[in-house]
C-alpha cells in the first residue's frame, strides 16, 4: 500500500509538516471537542497557538463558519504552507474523530 492510499501514513506526514507542536495541539484539541479522551493542553500556549486554536475551535464547530479574518489573522502568525499544513491535519482529525465516534460504540 503506498504512503498515499494508507491514511496512518498520510496523517503522520501531514502532521511532521506543521510548524512545532501545532500537531500535538490540534490533536489533543479536536479531541476534546468531540468528546473523546485526550491530555490537557498546556498552559504556555503562545499567542500564534491560541489563535489557531481559536481557528480550530470554529472549524470542528461548523467549518463554513470560517471566515476571511480569521484567517488573515492565523496569516499573522504563520507563513502560507504552514497555514495549509495546520488546516489539513485538521480536517484529517476532524475527520479520525467522526469516524471513531461513529464506529467505536460508547
Amino acid at each position: 500500500m503506498s504512503a498515499v492510499a494508507d491514511p496512518t501514513a498520510m496523517r503522520a506526514t501531514v502532521a511532521a509538516a506543521c510548524p512545532g507542536r501545532t500537531a500535538t495541539l490540534i490533536d489533543g484539541r479536536v479531541a476534546q471537542l468531540h468528546g473523546l479522551p485526550a491530555p490537557p493542553l498546556p498552559d504556555d500556549l503562545d499567542s500564534a497557538e491560541r489563535c489557531l486554536l481559536d481557528v480550530i475551535e470554529v472549524f470542528v464547530a461548523d467549518v463554513h463558519a470560517l471566515d476571511d479574518a480569521q484567517f488573515a489573522t492565523l496569516a499573522l502568525h504563520y507563513p502560507p504552507a504552514d497555514v495549509v499544513s495546520v488546516m489539513f491535519h485538521a480536517g484529517l482529525c476532524d475527520g479520525f474523530a467522526k469516524h471513531q465516534l461513529a464506529v467505536v460504540p460508547a
